[in-house]
């Protein structure tokens, strides 16, 4: 090759390729989310029940005039992580996650929901790709 045309194949953007099992993989783990999100999506329209009532209702870490310091120093439920009744299950995250929910939407319940669809979506995905390795 001469040097012009080395030069010439270096100045060349590189050719896109896309790989068949690449976009149909894509596919299927979209198909997967969507199926996901799909069952669970009739749940943002009920009520909080059971321990979401607890956790996110009756928990005076969630509301919004309350410390942020609390969610760290206080259990899931709300109670003082040194207080005898504590159920001693340190969540802050998920707290946090409860507390900008109602800050951004209030009490409605879709809101603290929402986010729980997503994540049990994107939490299948993994068991998809396990599944392939196994069964393909």
């Amino acid at each position: 090759m001469t040097a012009p045309a080395r030069e010439k194949k270096a100045r060349q953007q590189p050719r896109l390729t896309v790989r068949l099992e690449a976009v149909w993989a894509a596919g299927r783990y979209a198909v997967l989310a969507a199926l996901c999100a799909l069952c669970y999506s009739n749940s943002l329209r009920g009520e909080l029940v059971h321990d979401d009532v607890w956790a996110i209702i009756n928990n005076p870490d969630v509301r919004p005039g309350s410390s942020l310091r609390n969610i760290f120093s206080n259990d899931f439920w709300g109670k003082r992580m040194a207080d005898n009744t504590s159920h001693k299950s340190y969540r802050p995250l998920c707290i946090l996650t409860f507390k900008l929910n109602i800050l951004l939407g209030g009490m409605a319940p879709v809101f603290p929901l929402s986010p729980m669809c997503v994540c049990t979506a994107r939490q299948n995905l993994p068991a998809c790709t396990h599944g392939e390795r196994l069964f393909v």
